[in-house]
């Protein structure tokens, strides 16, 4: 039996450029085990992505879904491990 997708947008677009990383980290610290965000971003998702190296410890899993000039999406899962 499947479980339901526990999914939590982030939409980085309106938030100020500087206050993106710790917008995010917040969302991060707060996932608990099987919830995954969809991340919603205006820029590049890769130099996103490597900016949070240090708070995706193992057991986060990063699909990135999209990505376009305007628009890139994330989705970003915390395991059941």
């Amino acid at each position: 039996m499947m479980t339901p997708l526990q999914l939590n947008l982030v939409d980085l677009r309106p938030v100020p450029t500087a206050k993106r990383k710790d917008r995010l980290q917040v969302s991060l610290r707060a996932m608990e085990q099987g919830e995954t965000l969809l991340v919603v971003n205006d820029r590049d998702s890769d130099l996103l992505l490597e900016e949070l190296e240090d708070v995706l410890e193992p057991g986060f899993i990063c699909w990135v879904t999209e990505q376009k000039p305007d628009v890139s999406r994330i989705l970003i899962s915390r395991s059941n491990n």
